[in-house]
């Protein structure tokens, strides 16, 4: 019986172990568990760059506060307010609102460190429930001003 025991709780602790490495693996790609996002709708600021230079440029929203939208933001990105509140997600509903739901989109914020930003998540889930199929969610690890602007990504100020 001991030995069953020590077997049992050895596979616990294995498992458990393989939980947190797995659930850390996730959030080092800017994937936390209960976000309602998959890795695949994730797109990192070289591509975006990428796909700014092409004829197809994706329909963009900044979810951050205006100060920071107009201190620099990615050109053609349109400001939707911060998505943590009813009056931003408000402004992104109707910036999005008729917009074709096969479009793509991109969103992003940079106001702080990814996993902490509380715009992302409900911008998502709002453009989600709206009908959009093509949502991308511009991975900022850290901010707007560390993860696109220092790096010589363009950039246009509002006043």
């Amino acid at each position: 019986m001991k030995k069953f025991l020590k077997l049992v709780v050895l596979g616990l602790a294995a498992f458990l172990i393989c939980v947190v490495f797995s659930t850390r693996l996730h959030a080092d790609r800017g994937v936390v568990s209960d976000d309602p996002w998959s890795p695949a709708d994730l797109m990192q600021p070289e591509e975006l760059a990428r796909l700014l230079k092409g004829e197809q440029k994706p329909v963009m929203f900044q979810l951050g506060i205006i100060h920071l939208y107009k201190m620099g933001h990615i050109p053609g990105s349109k400001y939707a307010g911060p998505a943590s509140g009813a009056e931003g997600l408000d402004a992104l509903k109707k910036q999005a609102q008729g917009l074709d739901r096969n479009s793509q989109v991109v969103c992003y914020c940079g106001c702080c460190p990814w996993e902490n930003c509380p715009n992302t998540r409900p911008a998502y889930k709002t453009l989600r429930e709206m009908g959009f199929k093509k949502i991308k969610m511009l991975y900022l690890p850290n901010t707007f001003g560390q993860d696109w602007s220092a790096k010589g990504y363009p950039v246009e100020k509002s006043s």
